[in-house]
C-alpha cells in the first residue's frame, strides 16, 4: 500500500500534473478538465469500496482509490492526453503489480513482471531525470522478489493488517479492561465459529449466526442452491421474445412455459445486476466475463436473471 499506491503511484501522477513546462505536463485547467469528464463518468462494479472522485481532489484520496486510479482508470483517462510514451511507461508499472496480484501467479509471470519493474525504474530516470528516483521507486526492484518468497502481494499488503486493527477496534465497547476485551470477544468469535462448523445446527440456529454476522441483512431474497441469492421483487413471464426461446432451448431443450424473472443477483458473494435494475446509479454490475471454448472469453451485459423448473430442479441462467 505505502510504497506502490501511496509512494510511486502518487509520486508519478503528480509529476504528471505539476511539472510545468515539461512534455509530461498534464495539469493545465484544460487538461484537468478533460480527465475528470472521462474519471467521473466511470462507474465500476460494485466490488470497487470507493467511487472515482476529481483529479483535482486527489491530496484527499485513500489508498483504495490511488489503486482503483493505478490499476484501472489511468490510462484510459490519460489515453490522447499524456504523450504515448509517458502512457508506455505507466502502464509497465500497472500491468506488472496487476500480474503480482492475482490469485495464481507462476513463475514466468513473476519473470515477466520482474523485466517490465526493472524497465519501469530505468525508465523512470530517462523520462524525469535522477530527483525522480527516490526509494520507492528503487523498492520496485524488489517487489517480484517479495512475491517469490511470501506470495501475491494482497497476501502481505498493508491493507490486510489495517482491516484487522478496524475489526479489533470494533471489539472495544469500554475504555476500561482494552485487552481482556479483545480476547474475550475473540474467543467468543473463534468458538462460535467452531461450533458452526460442527454441522449439528437447526436452520433456527443457522440463520440466528447468520442475522448476528450480517452488517446488511437480505430482504426479499431468494435461496437458489449455495452461495446464490435472487434478490428484489419477482417478475412472473409467460411470453418469451426469439432470443430467449433460442437460449431456453440451448439450455434446457424446451421453452418453459413459465419463468421468474430478477433484476439483481449475489453469487459468491458477489453482485451482479441486470439492465432493468434502474437502481444502480454510479455504479455497474452488469457486464461479466464468461468462457466462449477454446480458451477464448468474451464480455457480456446482463439483461436479465431466470429462474427455471427443469425436472424438479430449480436452475438459474443469465440471459
Amino acid at each position: 500500500m505505502h510504497a506502490v499506491l501511496l509512494g510511486v503511484t502518487r509520486q508519478i501522477t503528480e509529476i504528471y500534473l505539476t511539472s510545468v513546462g515539461e512534455q509530461h505536463y498534464i495539469g493545465s485547467p484544460t487538461d484537468l478538465s478533460r480527465i475528470d469528464r472521462r474519471l467521473l463518468k466511470i462507474k465500476p462494479p460494485h466490488l470497487f469500496t470507493r467511487l472515482p472522485r476529481s483529479i483535482m481532489d486527489r491530496k484527499f484520496w485513500k489508498a483504495h482509490e490511488w489503486k482503483a486510479w493505478f490499476l484501472y482508470y489511468a490510462a484510459p483517462c490519460l489515453h490522447g492526453i499524456l504523450p504515448d510514451k509517458f502512457i508506455r511507461h505507466l502502464s509497465l508499472f500497472s500491468i506488472s503489480a496487476f500480474m503480482l496480484l492475482q490469485d495464481t501467479i507462476f513463475p514466468d509471470d513473476i519473470s515477466s513482471a520482474e523485466t517490465m519493474l526493472t524497465e519501469f525504474a530505468i525508465e523512470t530516470e530517462v523520462l524525469f531525470g535522477p530527483a525522480a528516483m527516490t526509494f520507492n521507486v528503487h523498492q520496485m526492484l524488489h517487489m517480484t522478489s517479495s512475491v517469490r518468497d511470501l506470495g501475491p502481494l494482497w497476501a502481505h499488503s498493508t491493507f490486510v493488517f489495517e482491516g484487522g486493527n478496524g475489526k479489533m477496534l470494533n471489539l472495544v465497547t469500554a475504555a476500561k479492561g482494552v485487552p481482556l476485551q479483545i480476547l474475550n470477544r475473540f474467543s467468543m468469535e473463534k468458538k462460535l465459529e467452531h461450533l458452526m462448523s460442527q454441522g449439528h445446527n437447526s436452520e433456527k440456529v443457522i440463520k440466528f449466526y447468520e442475522r448476528l454476522h450480517s452488517n446488511n441483512p437480505l430482504k426479499n431474497c431468494r435461496a437458489i442452491g449455495s452461495g446464490i441469492n435472487m434478490l428484489g421483487k419477482e417478475k412472473v413471464s409467460r411470453t418469451f421474445n426469439k432470443t430467449e426461446v433460442q437460449a431456453y432451448v440451448a439450455a434446457i431443450g424446451a421453452v418453459p412455459e413459465v419463468v421468474s424473472e430478477y433484476s439483481r443477483m449475489i453469487m459468491n458473494s458477489r453482485m451482479y445486476h441486470s439492465e432493468a435494475y434502474a437502481r444502480a446509479g454510479k455504479t455497474d454490475n452488469t457486464v461479466v466475463k464468461i468462457s466462449a471454448g477454446d480458451d477464448i472469453s468474451e464480455f457480456i451485459k446482463i439483461q436479465k436473471f431466470v429462474i427455471i423448473t427443469a425436472n424438479n430442479d430449480l436452475r438459474c441462467y443469465m440471459l
